[in-house]
């Protein structure tokens, strides 16, 4: 076995090296690491908010969670919102980057356009569309009026509440996934679909052939972007629903943050949250698993 000599030199920059990086290791620990093991232990203990001291309590909470149907009902929509929100997403936002890919007169400015709503304080645009579902004095309601059409409840109907958010959330982040698709289709390059042209390929055989296996790493990156979004869900709902009508659109992010800071039940929120963190991190890998498997098929 062969030892290898590191002269003084090299040492020195080893040891420079890890001094540059010591700062955000350590910031790391004390605001990543730290926070996540000291969450799990409080899943295990009922916190005394006013004492600031817990009684262990074993796996009490987690029991408890699997008898809460208010969790249940928080997992449903979250599930929900996700298996609507990311096909839909994923599918609109390449669909946009296909055509906006073409070079048009104007493309720039389209481009702009959709991505605009990204960038936008969520907050605010939340808000202005809580004032356009609005029933009674929304815009959206007093078209429909105009047009002689049947208004909606929208936000304040139970099976109209989560759709009305999910189209709301599209619209805002539908210019993430477009500019990231618009990324990978311009790393193609172009004589692979000029030689398919010369065979005689077809726009749509060219797209299945060429375009989604080389695409498929910015799918894949998408994909999971996506899903942890969805999964997170959490200002939109707050801003324009607050979880309601009776729990229509409560989701899990939204569930932890008023067991935490409304009814002050931090040790059962932090196991939702436990819960929520694993969920989200199994879906990740199944999605990375399926996706992985399919790239090396092509």
């Amino acid at each position: 076995m062969k030892v290898k000599i590191v002269s003084p030199l090299e040492k020195k920059r080893w040891i420079a090296a890890y001094l540059f990086i010591a700062p955000i290791v350590i910031l790391f620990v004390i605001f990543r690491i730290y926070p996540l093991f000291y969450n799990f232990v409080l899943t295990f203990m009922k916190w005394n908010v006013f004492k600031s001291e817990g009684t262990w309590v074993g796996l009490n909470n987690y029991i408890k969670l699997i008898h809460d149907e208010t969790f249940f009902c928080a997992l449903k929509n979250t599930l929900l919102y996700t298996v609507i929100f990311v096909p839909v997403q994923i599918t609109a936002g390449l669909g946009i980057a296909l055509l906006l890919n073409v070079k048009f007169p104007g493309r720039t400015f389209c481009r702009t356009i959709f991505f605009m709503p990204y960038i936008v304080t969520l907050i605010a645009t939340a808000a202005i569309w809580r004032w356009l579902y609005h029933p009674a004095s929304g815009l959206i309601n007093a078209v429909l009026e105009r047009l002689n059409l049947p208004t909606c409840l929208w936000l304040h109907g139970i099976h109209t509440a989560l759709g009305s958010v999910i189209i709301y959330s599209l619209w805002q982040s539908i210019g993430y996934s477009m500019i990231i698709f618009l990324a990978g289709l311009q790393t193609i390059p172009q004589r692979y679909y000029e030689a398919a042209e010369i065979d005689g390929a077809s726009k749509f055989q060219s797209f299945t052939f060429i375009t989604l296996p080389l695409l498929t790493p910015t799918l894949l990156l998408v994909l999971v972007m996506t899903s942890i979004l969805a999964f997170g869900v959490f200002d939109q709902i707050y801003v324009m629903t607050q979880g309601g009508p009776i729990h229509a659109t409560l989701v899990l992010v939204l569930y932890t943050y008023k067991l935490a800071f409304t009814f002050l039940k931090f040790s059962y929120a932090a196991t939702v949250a436990v819960v929520f963190f694993s969920l989200t991190l199994l879906v990740t890998i199944i999605e990375l698993k399926l996706l992985g498997k399919r790239r090396m098929t092509y």
